[in-house]
């Protein structure tokens, strides 16, 4: 029941976020906010069950890594209201805070050798790519949107990382599919 109730999550959040990613500009806050809510929403079932799973099977830094992207979600969740109520000042404080969760969750989870290499790769790939923006954005650069102009770096940078974040969770699903049945059991 629970390997459903992570795949599904996992599903739901990437079709969410695939959805939103068009609408990632600064004037279509609306769209983005109600899209990402759901990314974040599913994305914390998701990855909570994971923490879960993880932690039972005895791997210590994947379950944190996991608990530390579904904090990313219910960051996000918070960002996407505050966009929502047009307080964009508020959003561009908390959006540095919420890429460096999912960066140190994606690098403990691709440190922890709990997942295949490529899926581990991929997320240490897309972790770097937050943790950029994320210090970017702390040292004075404008807050990056997906849907800005590809010259701009910090902008290419998200959209890049949110590419390897997706190809993260596709592996995160191929994950739950491979594994033994006794350990699908444990949670």
């Amino acid at each position: 029941m629970a390997r459903r109730v992570i795949v599904g999550g996992l599903v739901v959040a990437i079709a969410a976020s695939v959805a939103g990613f068009p609408f990632e500009t600064r004037g279509a806050h609306d769209w983005s906010g109600f899209f990402f809510i759901v990314w974040a929403l599913a994305a914390f079932v998701a990855a909570g069950l994971l923490a879960v799973q993880t932690a039972r099977a005895g791997s210590d830094l994947a379950a944190v890594g996991f608990a530390a992207v579904a904090l990313y979600g219910l960051g996000t969740t918070l960002n996407s209201s505050l966009l929502a109520r047009g307080l964009v000042e508020a959003s561009v404080g908390i959006q540095p805070g919420v890429w460096a969760m999912l960066a140190l969750g994606l690098a403990l989870i691709g440190l922890s050798g709990r997942m295949s290499g490529w899926v581990r790769t991929v997320g240490l790939a897309a972790a770097a790519g937050h943790a950029i923006a994320a210090t970017a954005v702390l040292f004075g650069a404008e807050l990056p949107h997906t849907g800005a102009e590809a010259s701009d770096w910090p902008s290419l940078l998200v959209a890049v990382s949110k590419l390897l974040l997706w190809a993260t969770m596709v592996g995160w699903i191929l994950d739950q599919r491979r594994q033994p049945d006794d350990v699908r059991s444990l949670a």
